[in-house]
């Protein structure tokens, strides 16, 4: 029909980033993150049954092919944990200035947010599912437009960002996440609770404050970095020049690398000492009501506390239901990473599944007693494997071996893997920042199943 055959057609164009080199000029950059690419075709299945003319799920029936109930997760902290609370009152409006964690509940706990641990969900969500990356920065990304150009002569990362026989359905990430566009809006059907402390030690908190490195805004205008490179001559590189744009697209969605220290800790992510100016005395200034303008302070969680949270879902087919299960319950081997500080180690979580419950809706409104819920373990690998099915066919005439038995031997999704492993390098150099002085010779960003980060080790159980 014509939507297979538009589908059939966007199977046969490959990427750029299938292309991409890993040095210009025998120079190779590194950075504590990188890039899972832009799908081949999106996944948006013409499926008016459950979806509707537009492709939007219903919400005023109850549906007995569809799914509705809810995971209850276990999280524990590999690396210690940090993420900001909200202004309370009396507190300073610099957030630089508020160090203590985003909330503590009644017994002294902390507690993580379930809007962030949505966030996260989200973004693996949509690479798993094959779904549209939407820029973060839709403007202009040439940086300072010099004084021979104009703002036309540049292009927005929008404008690099293109699927070719799109046919602008919902994608499955938009369908369950929801979303707003113009006129046409959408309501989610998942609801993330906030993650409670369970235990892991008798204090969670680390007893010290520090004062960690600097952690700048991220930079897209950096084209070496953010926009693919398909040419080892220092004179083809892509920009966002109008007339250099050719040839290139956005490098896709960004993970950081899984790494920490195990030999010094949090003193890894402390501020360096320098001939102007030492951690302790910038700590004591932010304290003490006398901040310098760009250092913060921040109390972590430690690694091994132990969270539980829920995620409630609402009609949700097999294919939905088995990508959010893969989205939340990785392989063995593979992390999340979660909150602040994650391009310096902080933030690498695991999670495991404690239960998973089914309620049905017409006999829990049946009676003021009746919950309708029900164990049913087994209909996670049922939906798993329809999704595993569902993409694995999306991805048939899109140049994916036939052979493939899992969604993680897609190419595409090879490089989501090599950034989730929950391995730490020895040499931390290859996923830290560049020095000012290395970028001098404009180096790449290879792709990141090709970043050589030498020996490691496990983040689990110390190594």
């Amino acid at each position: 029909n014509e939507v297979d055959g538009r589908q059939r057609q966007m199977c046969i164009r490959d990427r750029y980033w299938q292309q991409q080199v890993g040095s210009i000029d025998n120079e190779t950059a590194h950075a504590p993150y990188n890039f899972v690419p832009l799908p081949e075709a999106v996944f948006a299945p013409p499926d008016k049954a459950t979806y509707g003319a537009k492709g939007f799920p219903r919400y005023d029936q109850f549906r007995e092919d569809l799914h509705t109930g809810y995971f209850e997760c276990a999280l524990e902290a590999l690396t210690p944990i940090y993420i900001r609370g909200p202004r309370r009152q009396g507190e300073a409006a610099d957030s630089r200035l508020r160090p203590d964690f985003y909330a503590i509940d009644k017994g002294g706990g902390p507690v993580l947010p379930g809007s962030s641990l949505r966030g996260v969900i989200r973004s693996l969500y949509e690479v798993l599912t094959f779904s549209r990356v939407d820029p973060v920065n839709p403007q202009k990304a040439g940086g300072e437009v010099p004084p021979d150009a104009s703002e036309s002569d540049f292009v927005a990362p929008a404008e690099l960002n293109t699927y070719p026989g799109d046919t602008g359905a919902p994608d499955l990430a938009s369908r369950l996440f929801g979303f707003i566009s113009g006129s046409d809006q959408l309501r989610g059907r998942l609801r993330f609770t906030n993650a409670r402390y369970t235990g892991g030690h008798n204090d969670p908190y680390v007893g010290i404050l520090i004062a960690p490195k600097l952690l700048l805004s991220p930079h897209p205008s950096s084209y070496r970095m953010y926009l693919v490179q398909t040419s080892e001559d220092p004179g083809a590189r892509r920009t966002y020049r109008r007339n250099r744009s050719s040839g290139t697209e956005i490098r896709g969605t960004k993970f950081y690398w899984h790494k920490w220290d195990r030999e010094r800790g949090l003193d890894s992510v402390k501020m360096p000492d320098t001939t102007t100016e030492s951690h302790d005395k910038v700590l004591s200034g932010i304290l003490n009501g006398h901040p310098d303008k760009t250092h913060t302070a921040i109390r972590c969680v430690r690694e091994g506390s132990k969270f539980r949270f829920r995620v409630y879902f609402q009609n949700l087919t097999d294919v939905e239901l088995g990508a959010l299960s893969s989205a939340i319950l990785l392989p063995p081997d593979l992390a999340h990473k979660f909150g602040m500080g994650k391009p310096l180690g902080l933030g690498s979580i695991e999670l495991k599944l404690a239960q998973v419950r089914i309620i049905d809706s017409r006999k829990r409104c049946a009676a003021w007693n009746e919950t309708g819920e029900a164990g049913s373990e087994d209909l996670l690998e049922t939906a798993e494997d329809a999704f595993s099915d569902a993409i694995l066919k999306h991805c048939f005439g899109k140049k994916c071996p036939e052979n493939l038995e899992s969604i993680w031997s897609i190419p595409r999704l090879s490089h989501l893997e090599s950034l989730l492993t929950a391995h730490t390098a020895d040499d931390l150099r290859s996923v830290e920042n560049m020095d000012i002085s290395e970028f001098r010779n404009a180096p790449v960003l290879p792709l990141a199943s090709k970043v050589e980060r030498g020996a490691t080790v496990s983040l689990r159980d110390g190594g």
